[in-house]
């Protein structure tokens, strides 16, 4: 994402540095260094100010009252702990450690890729099912925090699991195919989340529509041909349409501002209820269906994560990390077809 204006682009992923197929594209990137930064390279990571973490009631979303089961989450013995405070955010502009953005949003290698994600839970990541879908050994695989992102030493993957009915992007000339990408995949790590970062939880789309600003970031490209190690990066772009059928998100096409290669996985935020604190609403695909795939036309289709929730709790039930606040919604159907990772 660039310092000036963030672009939304088309992620043929037959770039030959990462070595990907023609039948899947994304906004997944090529990591350019050699190799991901090891250790506390990042003095955020070494950062001995107190932080403003806060807490954030995760059931605010639940209707008052209700009697149907089927919509509670699960009740969790902690609240589960949010970044609040310090919002400034200006489009098209570097996040700054004062940023409740920066607090949640990382970078992950993949093999000779990388991709963007976000900390739902104190041990848990969403991000895009294409960044996996190659299916990488998980000591292949880095978590980097920070607006130069480096690699916490306390932290390593533990696995993953994509989707089950994740079968590729295929954009062809008209476009993607038109049915349900499911393009959504979760991540488990061991270790604590380091100093100075936190938790940004799933929230709701009840009071989405068209025309609802949320916030990107990501670790992306600032152009189609920019292939350097770029800083993390948000910019505040509205919603086009809200597809509940699809389960996906629709950006607004034009303003040169969006997501590009690297972008892959990261979060769409909306603020909570209060106005004070950050909530998790997607991960990012790729293109427009309506935009041509340029990275200068600016367009967006992200996956709605806060439909998936059963699926995901199912998931990180899996993998050993469960993650007792999400709701256990429809999408848990797909749990006995869920393999993992580890």
């Amino acid at each position: 994402m660039t310092q000036q204006t963030i672009f939304i682009c088309l992620l043929m992923a037959c770039i030959p540095i990462i070595g990907c197929t023609q039948e899947s594209a994304g906004y997944r990137g090529s990591q350019t260094s050699a190799n991901a930064p090891v250790g506390n390279q990042n003095p955020i990571l070494a950062d001995d100010e107190e932080d403003s973490e806060g807490e954030d009631d995760i059931d605010a979303d639940k209707p008052k009252g209700s009697k149907d089961p089927k919509p509670e989450p699960k009740p969790t013995s902690t609240p589960v702990p949010t970044y609040c405070g310090g919002l400034g955010i200006v489009g098209g502009t570097p996040t700054n450690m004062n940023d409740m953005v920066a607090k949640s949003t990382v970078r992950l290698i993949i093999g000779q890729g990388m991709c963007t994600g976000t900390i739902i839970g104190p041990n848990q990541i969403s991000t895009a099912a294409h960044c996996l879908e190659e299916s990488p050994a998980i000591n292949t695989m880095q978590i980097q925090f920070g607006i130069m992102p480096a690699t916490s030493p306390d932290v390593k993957v533990k696995g993953y699991s994509v989707h089950p009915d994740y079968k590729g992007l295929a954009i062809g000339q008209n476009g993607y195919p038109n049915v349900r990408l499911f393009d959504v995949a979760v991540i488990a790590f061991d270790g604590k989340i380091p100093q100075g970062f936190g938790i940004a939880p799933v929230g709701s789309t009840a009071n989405l529509q068209a025309g609802t600003e949320v916030t990107l970031a990501g670790y992306g490209a600032y152009s189609d041909d920019d292939m350097q190690d770029r800083p993390l990066t948000q910019v505040k772009k509205a919603v086009a349409l809200f597809d509940r059928n699809f389960k996906e998100i629709q950006l607004q096409v034009g303003g040169q501002q969006g997501g590009c290669f690297g972008d892959s996985g990261g979060p769409s935020y909306i603020l909570s209820e209060n106005g004070m604190c950050l909530k998790t609403l997607s991960t990012t695909t790729g293109p427009g269906r309506s935009g041509d795939g340029s990275c200068t036309q600016g367009s967006g289709t992200l996956m709605d994560i806060t439909a998936h929730q059963g699926w995901m709790s199912c998931a990180y039930e899996k993998l050993g990390t469960p993650l007792p606040y999400l709701l256990k919604d429809e999408s848990k159907d797909a749990c006995d077809r869920t393999t993992v990772v580890q």
